[in-house]
């Protein structure tokens, strides 16, 4: 599927008409916001004086616009050149592949996170209250590898973000340990306006050094907001499967691996049966892709229909997939313990890719 057109284009550098709280606002600008704004006054060789919340800006445009009116507009890059695109009322809620599109450009993995974490020069700066919040909730402890329980496994994928909003438009309240939930309220303590109101003197941050701060809660604030969309990037591939039988989950299933963290991509899918075949029961698949420094690059995927289960390894080096291979009798015992029907088992070398390498259907147009 092609981009949306949308021929009225609201282009130039915004110039603030109020320094403190235009700066504010044109510092929060992401792609993909929506705002919405009215026309004050023209002034002359295109240029109009904006209302967008409680801050009046000058932009410019060619396209002519009337005093009074209210614009509906996306943000298309913000700063230092800030662009903002209006929405033409019909479509003044962007579609699920627009946000899909945001969401894929922003999000970064847990694991490019983690490697911009640890290049942040905090020294005194990491007793600041906001910044340890940060660092907890980015750098989130991993469930332990080698008693890695179901349980475990069920409450990571609830707290995953995944959920937040159908919980609350169902009326529930969200769960405390809720990813997504946690990140929005960092990024709120993030805000440059929360920043103006200046810090205790105990946070270990003087005033002399407030352009060094600044700059680590910008950084943060980029990699919360990362991770946000990494979690939108999850959302929204659900949102697009075109097939109604079908239902998707993708979350990162945060691991402790001995002295190190390794986020797993984990690709949940149901696909139920026919109306017309209602009697064969749904197929679960779920993949996931894991990388360990001695056996390499790992994907495995475990389908289940009925009481009929099928695994499948692949491995990117040959020992590690002979090494799969001599394991596999061991897990048909498990499997055949547990009551299921074994299908097909096999360990082979070669590379399925993580679960969510590529694009949902739409995010790409194969004619561009």
């Amino acid at each position: 599927m092609s981009d949306i057109s949308i021929p009225n284009a609201l282009r130039s550098q915004l110039q603030p008409v109020e320094q403190r709280p235009a700066t504010a606002l044109l510092a929060r600008l992401r792609p993909g916001d929506i705002l919405q704004a009215r026309v004050l006054a023209a002034l002359g060789n295109g240029q109009w004086r904006l209302a967008i919340a409680n801050t009046e800006l000058i932009a410019s445009t060619r396209t002519s616009l009337q005093p009074g009116a209210r614009l509906t507009l996306m943000v298309e890059r913000g700063l230092p050149e800030p662009l903002l695109k209006i929405l033409p009322h019909k479509q003044a809620i962007p579609t699920v592949e627009v946000l899909a599109r945001h969401a894929l450009a922003r999000q970064q993995t847990p694991a490019d996170v983690q490697r911009q974490l640890l290049q942040l020069p905090l020294g005194q700066q990491s007793r600041i209250p906001v910044v340890q919040q940060a660092l907890h909730v980015l750098g989130e402890g991993g469930l332990p590898a080698h008693r890695l329980t179901p349980p475990m496994i069920r409450q990571a994928l609830q707290e995953s973000g995944l959920f937040l909003e159908p919980r609350l438009a169902a009326g529930l309240p969200p769960l405390p340990g809720d990813r997504k939930l946690l990140l929005l309220q960092l990024l709120q303590r993030l805000a440059p306006e929360q920043r103006a109101t200046g810090l205790p003197p105990e946070s270990g941050a003087p005033e002399r050094g407030r352009p060094g701060l600044d700059n680590l809660f910008n950084r943060l604030q980029h990699l919360v907001e990362a991770s946000v969309a990494r979690i939108q990037h999850h959302q929204t591939s659900a949102l697009l499967q075109e097939e109604p039988n079908r239902t998707l989950w993708q979350f990162d299933l945060p691991l402790q691996l001995g002295d190190r963290q390794q986020a797993l991509p984990v690709r949940i899918e149901r696909e139920a049966s026919s109306a017309e075949d209602s009697e064969t029961p749904a197929t679960w698949k779920v993949d996931i892709h894991f990388d360990f420094s001695d056996l390499g690059a790992v994907s495995a995927r475990v389908t289940l229909q009925g009481n009929q289960v099928s695994c499948a390894f692949r491995s990117e080096q040959d020992g590690t997939a002979e090494r799969f291979e001599g394991a596999l009798p061991r897990l048909k015992d498990s499997l055949h313990r547990l009551g299921l029907e074994i299908g097909a088992v096999t360990s082979l070398t070669g590379s399925l890719g993580a679960p969510d390498a590529q694009p949902p259907a739409g995010l790409v147009d194969e004619k561009a």
